[in-house]
């Protein structure tokens, strides 16, 4: 399935787990690699268009990497959130949870 951007109500919910094929066939194993995916540029830029696009539409939005294995969710947090020009503010949560 590919990925989609449609906004059903005021808050928008955005989660990024890979783009390991193989994952919704593993998804309650415990192999390992299983949430082991760094996002390229190019690929985060493409989910930049979709965010955009909901945020235009949403009250709020949310966007969750699901992808913690060393880090790297945090690392492709930290690079969406440069690519959409977030500025943190009294609201931006001050911790990862991976």
């Amino acid at each position: 399935m590919l990925p989609t951007a449609m906004v059903t109500s005021s808050t928008a919910y955005v989660r990024l787990h890979g783009r390991d094929r193989d994952y919704w066939r593993r998804e309650f194993d415990s192999a390992p690699g299983l949430d082991d995916y760094l996002y390229t540029a190019a690929e985060l830029g493409q989910w930049k268009q979709r965010i955009e696009h909901v945020q235009a539409h949403a009250k709020t939005t949310f966007v969750i990497l699901a992808n913690p294995a060393a880090g790297r969710s945090v690392v492709n947090g930290l690079q969406l959130a440069a690519l959409l020009g977030a500025e943190p503010d009294a609201h931006t949560p001050r911790r990862a949870v991976a």
